[in-house]
């Protein structure tokens, strides 16, 4: 398991400006926080951030060390390897990396920014590996977070995070691309949809209605017209499906079966 992760800032002709470096930081942890809390089982953050190693020199460097919550899961390794894989991908690609946000990948975009406008070179850092942050990041970003069409559809996911400061809202987890889906109801005064969405929480469902998305067609939003609850159907209803299944024996006595077997 990875243990740590950070970036190393190294500035033109060695000069690195305080407030490009601040901001270079501030927008890299806020991108660990954020990863974290998208693939946190609750949506909360799982994680605090220790400084482990500070380097002033240039190329700055800054190592932290993943501490977890009390109480919470271990998600460490998890989340180190899904921000170096996810920054990786956005180098090259923009398709949406698994376990990053529409805020995740906003402060990718804000650190490819500062990469671009006076910084010379920006490296991710996690014990031996070093990923070159490349500027091609921001362009990538902007495509996956550019709006596409509006369409009629449907979402299956987990209902997660009810919020109901200002207009009702609700998350549904999707589990594919581990990410989350922001819902609101079509009509905000329909009581009898957000009771429903209420009474199923932390279950699993599909809502449909007015889904939202990004020029890549992934659903970004969706404004919701009706819920309901995805039911699993259960592999093997009763014992008895079971017994013709493992019946090898042909109706033989197991131990007459073996001692058969023994002697042929």
């Amino acid at each position: 398991m990875k243990n740590t992760i950070g970036i190393k800032v190294s500035g033109i002709d060695g000069v690195i400006y305080l407030p490009d470096l601040i901001q270079a930081v501030n927008d890299w942890l806020e991108l660990l926080i954020e990863v974290d809390t998208s693939i946190s089982p609750d949506f909360k953050p799982t994680i605090d951030w220790k400084l482990k190693t500070l380097s002033y020199s240039s190329p700055a460097q800054f190592v932290a060390e993943p501490v977890i919550r009390e109480d919470r899961p271990d998600n460490r390794g998890y989340v180190i390897n899904t921000v170096l894989d996810g920054m990786d991908s956005l180098g090259i690609s923009s398709k949406r990396p698994k376990g990053f946000s529409d805020k995740a990948l906003e402060k990718a975009r804000d650190l490819a920014k500062i990469r671009m406008n006076g910084i010379e070179r920006i490296e991710i850092i996690s014990d031996d590996i070093g990923i070159d942050y490349l500027s091609t990041i921001a362009g990538n970003v902007d495509i996956i977070l550019k709006p596409g069409r509006e369409i009629y559809g449907s979402v299956e996911g987990r209902i997660e995070r009810l919020n109901s400061h200002g207009e009702f809202n609700f998350h549904i987890f999707e589990p594919v691309l581990i990410r989350r889906v922001k819902c609101e109801l079509a009509n905000p005064k329909d009581t009898a949809i957000k009771t429903q969405v209420i009474s199923l929480y932390e279950q699993n469902v599909i809502v449909s209605g007015k889904l939202s998305t990004n020029i890549n067609g992934e659903v970004s939003s969706a404004k919701v017209e009706r819920v309901e609850p995805k039911h699993t159907a259960p592999l093997i209803r009763d014992a008895s499906e079971v017994t013709g299944i493992w019946d090898f024996t042909g109706g033989i006595d197991p131990i007459e079966y073996i001692r058969r077997g023994r002697n042929d």
